[in-house]
């Protein structure tokens, strides 16, 4: 009858699945196309609650507000970190390998929806500000990998809101609102919030008394507080406590003010965090071949796949996943190159040097391999309003960078670069050229040597003090004669810890020649 019902009305391929989902009541998939809804009667359009935008050439949402009742909303856009091959700086269309793209230009209308009960946005890269102001009967929000994604607003009339999501959006600049944030944390209907680790630092540094209250509703199981990194889509994600993160950020300030001086510029900056992390993190190739082992146990993939919940492959799939961590990168000095670039990522957040994390492909892609997925991890740094690429990954150990400062056309020569980056612009002149850079890379070694002689120096200092203070008081309490003090000096300084200091006999001279003037007895 339902066949009947189309050839007499000859209408579309497009209004053949619309009507389809409609009579069939699976309103979950109602096909999203120009003019769709005259498809519909304002009756059954009415009777729509559900609706997902994905994967569709759609660049206009506006009749959205046709739909009185929808509570459901998903609109999600083809995975932007899926490799793509690069001609003379342009987009190959024919050899991406990526899902369409929806091409909203617009996410006004979102606004406008008051029935909206769960809304879920994600890869949308035109999506810059989302206004929640008006959705008075939302119960969930997930916002996923939306790139350029800066501003939520109107979260404090969110009042039955349950559920927060938000991750990889923005460039870890994703705007904080103390008002908001209060009203979310003093929400008692909320049930679980789940924000990115690179919003951490903003909040740490602007609210540091909101990261206190949710500490203690974590103490208190109050509420489920998780900060997530990594997550794409439904994969996976490593998930940390806000103590985890507060203990972690308490030691990156401490680096930050170990490398970098107060008149550093922003490449300065940059490369001074780049320089540490080379120097300082190791590759984790034992967790790497512990991970490859662990991809042939089918058990394992089942777990993966949900299909199996045991415990035990839970606890091996977080160790596995903290290798992709910048927490196992900045705690333990341990990671692959997800981890290196998320670590560069959060400390040029702490600097407020604007950066996000990329996928890519080792190496250019050939037309034998153009199903291979991304295998690897590079960063993307802001520098002087320019975008620049850095893999610390395979700058590690060197002593002369390869792949730091780099603009997108001369990174491709060694890297095929994800789908998302095809909207960056590459730079057509650099404002340092090598030698200005490789200048400025000898500045940072040389501000930390010299910092590194002056620590020593006040050890030396703080050392000899306490054996001064020593001997002074042996000589005050006792009355040891000269010769004892002179034979208990070299005793003292024989020790294995004051002979590891590197001026210990220029010390031990000067302690020596020292004019002593002992308080009277």
């Amino acid at each position: 009858m339902k066949e009947d019902y189309t050839e007499e009305n000859s209408i579309s391929e497009d209004s053949i699945l619309a009507q389809k989902d409609f009579w069939n009541r699976n309103i979950d998939d109602v096909e999203y196309y120009d003019d769709w809804y005259k498809d519909f009667t304002q009756e059954e359009l009415d009777s729509i609650t559900e609706l997902n935008i994905c994967y569709e050439e759609v660049r206009d949402i506006k009749d959205l507000e046709k739909l009185h009742n929808l509570k459901k909303l998903s609109i999600i856009s083809g995975d932007s970190n899926l490799y793509a091959k690069f001609e003379n700086g342009e987009i190959d269309e024919e050899s991406c390998y990526f899902q369409e793209k929806t091409n909203i230009e617009d996410f006004g209308i979102l606004g406008k929806l008051k029935s909206i009960e769960e809304l879920r946005i994600e890869s949308e890269e035109n999506l810059s500000k989302l206004d929640v102001t008006n959705m008075k009967n939302l119960k969930k929000l997930e916002l996923i990998n939306n790139m350029n994604l800066k501003e939520v607003i109107g979260l404090n009339e969110t009042e039955n809101l349950e559920k927060i999501l938000m991750s990889k959006n923005g460039t870890g600049s994703l705007e904080l609102r103390e008002f908001d944030i209060m009203s979310t944390v003093e929400n008692r209907k909320l049930k679980e919030v789940i924000l990115d680790v690179d919003m951490f630092p903003n909040l740490i540094n602007k609210f540091p008394y909101l990261a206190e209250k949710i500490e203690e509703y974590e103490k208190n199981n109050k509420r489920v507080y998780t900060w997530i990194e990594n997550k794409i889509s439904n994969c996976w994600a490593n998930k940390f406590s806000t103590r985890n993160l507060k203990e972690m950020d308490i030691k990156v300030e401490e680096i930050l003010k170990n490398i970098i001086e107060p008149e550093y510029t922003e490449i300065e900056k940059t490369l001074a965090i780049y320089n540490y992390i080379t120097e300082n993190v190791d590759y984790d190739y034992k967790m790497l071949e512990f991970d490859e082992e662990m991809q042939k146990d089918m058990r394992y993939l089942l777990f993966l796949e949900g299909s199996s919940n045991k415990s035990s492959y839970s606890i091996i799939n977080k160790r596995l996943l903290s290798k992709h961590s910048s927490f196992n990168g900045i705690m333990k000095g341990k990671a692959v190159c997800q981890g290196y670039s998320q670590m560069m990522h959060y400390m040029l957040t702490k600097e407020n040097i604007e950066s996000r994390e990329i996928g890519c492909t080792a190496n250019p892609i050939t037309e034998e391999q153009e199903d291979k997925e991304i295998d690897h991890s590079v960063i993307r740094v802001k520098t002087d309003d320019e975008w620049y690429y850095y893999d610390p990954t395979w700058d590690t150990g060197k002593t002369k960078y390869e792949y730091a400062y780099k603009t997108k056309d001369e990174f491709y020569k060694k890297h095929t670069l994800s789908a998302g980056e095809e909207r960056i612009q590459s730079v057509k002149q650099k404002k340092y050229n090598n030698k200005e850079l490789e200048n400025k890379i000898n500045k940072i070694y040389s501000d930390k040597n010299d910092k590194i002689i002056k620590k020593q120096n006040e050890k030396k200092d703080t050392v000899y003090n306490r054996l001064f203070k020593g001997l002074k008081n042996l000589y005050n309490k006792f009355g040891i004669k000269k010769e004892e003090l002179k034979k208990g000096k070299e005793e003292l300084f024989n020790r294995e810890e004051i002979k590891r200091e590197n001026s210990y006999e220029k010390e031990k001279e000067v302690c020596n020649n020292e004019e002593i003037n002992f308080d009277e007895r």
